[in-house]
């Protein structure tokens, strides 16, 4: 790491008051610290699965942290629609000579301490090992190479720790292409009613299926108990604590005395010295001040979009249009996914019972459609809520082509709300016919195996991903070639010698299964490469 030089104080935008880095408000959500005094080791940009977890390997290697993080605390308990309300939205165009439509994209999973993590399903796949090494051959249209720099056995050990660490309720058998890994530390959930029928129609047709891998407890582990089945959790707080929950683990650290979380502190940018990034210059949004946090190393973790837009607002003189982006790279490469669900009405007399969000998946399509396009993708059960209703769903996931046009931008500025007057995101996105292609295929074999098992009043539908929200990634990908890449294999934007992307944004390609446990991975991985 880099030795810090001090900088010059900055003033505040609105406020007048000094800051001197390192200075800021007590954290709002939850802070220890105990063990900070001065200037952090680290500076971690978010707080989500990949920011906490980081922070977690870090502090107990003994270095002290810093986790800037934008949103509030997600206690006391909110929907996932009313905590989605409070966040600022980015325009979207679909290209760069489209209409631009205000505020219509979502550029955060959740922006909150934990991130999505506090509201995700528990979905939690490896990556296919084919995953790190597709060719652009076999996506029509690609104009950025969807290999990644490292490959699966780089990332095995890291898989391992998160699966002791969580405890990962799946089975060892069923995964047609599962890569290589130890055996399960937790029995996997019983299948839903839903999910029975699925597997017993989905049996006649040959296709194979297994549980969800889903980081939430089947037994007690890891002192917390097993999941009570009282809701399907997905976009909801899990109550029980059956779930994992990265910041939950931060919390009962015994080395949480070493981590600082600041929430609602909006990072402006980061102050850059030579190839140095000295400082985060950040806007306290519950009193206006400005403050910078100074530290040896910085990881952005803010997800896919924000961290390209951060680097994108941190000009240097060598690069005036923003750290990392001499060749143009920065937020290239948006990734979205293409996906779907297909919803019915379940057989008369049948009748939903407690159970998970999902239960049973299928990967037998991953690799190849039946009409031979490849990639495939995922297949999942998707349940609605925790209510009893007749309805039934399955979700279905392909990963989507990379396109230099697909893109994180940074334009204008935002006209009201906390962020007044703080340049804007817009996200350009737009499918390929090919990835189209590819989902409309994957939901039709979908519907006709749910017709198989006796649904009724069959409808498809196809996400709205192109407008954001979750799977972000992609936009400061990695590679080794910093003229098609933003970030070397290990995460350090090629230019700086001490500034990483350790969220989503990392991505070559996006694959289909859940991203989360891969994101988690990686920055286990980066984290570990860091010296003090």
């Amino acid at each position: 790491m880099a030795v810090v030089s001090a900088f010059r104080p900055t003033r505040s935008i609105r406020t007048g008051v000094h800051a001197q880095p390192g200075d800021g408000p007590q954290d709002r959500s939850f802070i220890k610290g105990d063990a900070i005094t001065g200037d952090p080791d680290v500076c971690i940009v978010g707080s989500g699965a990949s920011g906490a977890i980081a922070a977690l390997h870090l502090a107990e290697r003994g270095l002290k942290v810093h986790i800037l993080e934008v949103g509030q605390n997600t206690d006391p308990p909110s929907d996932y629609p009313a905590a989605r309300v409070a966040m600022a939205g980015a325009d979207h165009r679909s290209t760069a000579t489209a209409p631009l439509v205000p505020d219509a994209a979502n550029p955060w999973t959740l922006s909150a301490v934990g991130g999505g993590m506090t509201r995700f399903a528990g979905i939690f796949f490896r990556m296919r090992e084919r995953d790190f090494d597709r060719h652009q051959e076999e996506l029509p249209g690609a104009d950025l190479a969807p290999e990644w720099p490292i490959r699966y056995a780089d990332l095995q050990p890291w898989y391992e720790q998160l699966e002791r660490r969580f405890g990962i309720a799946r089975s060892a058998t069923g995964d047609t292409n599962a890569p290589p890994s130890g055996p399960p530390i937790l029995p996997p959930h019983e299948s839903s009613p839903e999910a029975h029928l699925f597997e017993v129609a989905a049996g006649k047709r040959n296709i194979s299926c297994f549980p969800t891998p889903v980081a939430v407890n089947s037994r007690p582990y890891g002192g917390r108990p097993a999941c009570s089945y009282g809701s399907v959790c997905n976009e909801k707080l899990c109550r029980s604590g059956a779930r994992a929950d990265a910041v939950r683990e931060l919390r009962s650290s015994p080395h949480s005395g070493n981590i600082r979380i600041t929430s609602q502190a909006y990072v402006r940018r980061l102050l850059v010295r030579g190839d140095t990034t000295v400082g985060a210059e950040w806007v306290d949004l519950s009193t206006g001040a400005l403050h910078a946090t100074r530290a040896r190393t910085f990881l952005l973790a803010a997800g896919a979009v924000q961290s390209a837009a951060l680097l994108l607002r941190s000009p240097t003189p060598s690069s005036p249009a923003g750290l990392g982006n001499e060749t143009d790279m920065v937020g290239r490469g948006l990734c979205l996914k293409r996906s779907g669900y297909v919803r019915a009405q379940m057989p008369a007399g049948a009748s939903p019972g407690p159970s998970l969000f999902s239960t049973i998946c299928t990967t037998d399509f991953y690799e190849q459609l039946p009409s031979g396009l490849r990639p495939g993708g995922l297949i999942y059960e998707a349940r609605l809520s925790e209510r009893s209703t007749p309805d039934w769903r399955l979700h279905c996931v392909t990963g989507d082509t990379p396109l230099r046009s697909n893109r994180v931008q940074v334009e204008g500025v935002h006209r009201n709300g906390p962020l007044r007057g703080e340049p804007k995101i817009v996200m350009q996105y737009r499918p390929t016919p090919q990835d189209d292609l590819r989902l409309g295929e994957l939901l039709d074999v979908t519907a006709s195996t749910v017709r198989e098992a006796g649904g009724r009043d069959i409808r498809t539908t196809v996400s709205p991903n192109e407008l954001g929200a979750a799977h972000l990634l992609g936009s400061c990908r990695a590679g080794n070639d910093p003229g098609s890449s933003v970030v070397d294999p290990g995460g350090r934007v090629h230019s700086s010698d001490n500034t990483y992307v350790v969220d989503g944004g990392y991505f070559p390609y996006a694959t289909a299964v859940n991203p989360t446990m891969t994101i988690m991975a990686n920055a286990l991985r980066i984290a570990a490469l860091l010296r003090p």
